[in-house]
Order: structure tokens, then C-alpha cells, then sequence
């Protein structure tokens, strides 16, 4: 337990910050996500021929394909320069 106290001596104070940036990586991807989703219906429910197209290939590529590769391909267009 004493690698849990607070100070140079201890882990929690690092604990405590990695759990907040945690707490607010899980947030903001909720948000984007969130909007994201609510375009991507937006854009499935409008009149427009090419919108609606736009949607249609959005919902199908991010619900056919695997949760993890879609993270593996945000990662690996964010790396790129």
C-alpha cells in the first residue's frame, strides 16, 4: 500500500491524472462519435440522391467493419505527415 500514496514516494498522484486523461479521452470520443453518428443518419434519412449515397456507404463501412480495425485505421492515417 505504500506504493499508492500521494508524493515522490508514491503512485497514486500519476494514478490519479492517468485515470482523469482516461476519463477525458472516453469523453470527447463519445462526442465524436456522437456526431459522426448523428451525420451519417442525417445523411441516410435526407431526399438527396447523392447524400443519401454518402450515408448509405458511411453506415455500411463502419458497421461491417471490426470496431479495432477502424481504430488501427485512425491511428494509422493520424501518424501519416
Amino acid at each position: 500500500m505504500d506504493l499508492l500514496i500521494w508524493g515522490d514516494d508514491g503512485w497514486g498522484d500519476e494514478l490519479f491524472v492517468a485515470s482523469l486523461m482516461t476519463i477525458a479521452i472516453s469523453l470527447s470520443s463519445y462526442a465524436v462519435g456522437l456526431v459522426f453518428g448523428c451525420l451519417g443518419a442525417a445523411l441516410k434519412l435526407v431526399r438527396n440522391k447523392a447524400a443519401n449515397l454518402v450515408g448509405d456507404i458511411y453506415t455500411t463501412v463502419f458497421r461491417g467493419v471490426p470496431e479495432l480495425l477502424v481504430i488501427y485505421l485512425f491511428f494509422s492515417a493520424a501518424a501519416w505527415p
